[in-house]
Parts: structure tokens; sequence; C-alpha cells
């Protein structure tokens, strides 16, 4: 079928006077993307803190929390609950946003979003070879993790209600403590 509208690039978003809409492109395609419920900005926030405090820390990295853009590519900004990008990627931060793959990417889903950040998203953070990828659920109190294979993002179990992180072996959590 073809295309009646036209295509977005992040370029055309980053024009766009800000009316304090938040938006998204995600393969080529406008998304608006809803203020965070109090539960919602909460869990970021743990998440966000928890994972900064142990960039600092370690002096592994800078951590950036929703609703920073992360620019995939051309046709794919995204804005991630919260990112986590290396130091000595030169370049990769700028000044208006995080310009090309972090190695670990956020997402807190809502009922509005759960598809999207379990399907479209997790392919394009795939397709961008993002290292780790993780996905809270605060409404039903659920963490998944997934980390990058020669087979793609593939999950990471848990120990009980333990994560460790495969990007960074020496941070692991009890996930209950994000949903209290």
């Amino acid at each position: 079928m073809p295309r009646t509208t036209p295509m977005t690039t992040a370029d055309d978003l980053r024009s766009r006077p800000d009316d304090g809409t938040i938006f998204e492109v995600v393969s080529t395609e406008l998304v608006t993307r809803e203020k965070p419920s109090k539960k919602h900005d909460q869990v970021i926030e743990r998440v966000h803190s928890q994972l900064s405090a142990h960039a600092d820390e370690g002096d592994l990295g800078a951590v950036f929390r929703w609703p920073w853009p992360v620019e995939l590519s051309r046709y794919d900004l995204v804005r991630p609950d919260v990112a986590f990008v290396a130091w000595g990627r030169d370049g990769v931060i700028g000044v208006d946003g995080v310009r090309g793959a972090p190695e670990l990417i956020v997402e807190v889903t809502s009922p509005e979003t759960r598809e999207r950040d379990l399907g479209e998203k997790k392919r394009l953070y795939q397709w961008a070879k993002v290292f780790e990828y993780w996905v809270v659920d605060p409404d039903e109190q659920a963490f998944q993790a997934f980390t990058r294979t020669k087979y793609g993002l593939q999950p990471i179990l848990l120990e009980g209600t333990m994560f460790r992180s495969v990007l960074m072996p020496d941070l692991s959590f009890d996930v209950k403590t994000l949903f209290r």
C-alpha cells in the first residue's frame, strides 16, 4: 500500500515549535508521548537514581532521564524513560540529546505503551544495537531485561527477584524495590 503521509525525520521533530507536547519518531511515524503518571514517574526516578548512583560511583558514564531525546537514526528519535551512555564515546552525547545507541535503555510501561515498548521499540533497540534493554511495568509490578547477543536481544534471567546486569556485572538489585 502506498504511503499517504510524508515520512517524518528527527530533523522534522527538532524543528517543530515547542507547544509542550512530547513527540517521538519511530520508523518515520510521529508518535505522541503522554506525560507519565505519578506512579510511572516515581518508578522512573527510582531506576534513574539507582543507575546514576552506580554510574557515578564507578565513573562509568552518563545517565539521562525522560524526556531527553535519543536519536538512533535519521528516522528514529525516541525519548526513553532512562538511558545510559558509557564515557569514551565521542560525539554521542550532545547538548540537545544523545545521537547513537546508548548502552542501556529503560522503558517504564503504561497500559498505553506496553505493546509498543515490548514490540516495535524492542525491535528498534535491537536494530540499533542497544546492549541492554529493561522494561519495567509498574501496574503489573513486572521487570524484564534483555541483553544483546548474536541472536539479538535475549532475556536476562532473574534469580528470584534479584537482577544482575550483564552490561555492568557489579550492578544488582531486588526488582521489588522499584515498586515500593
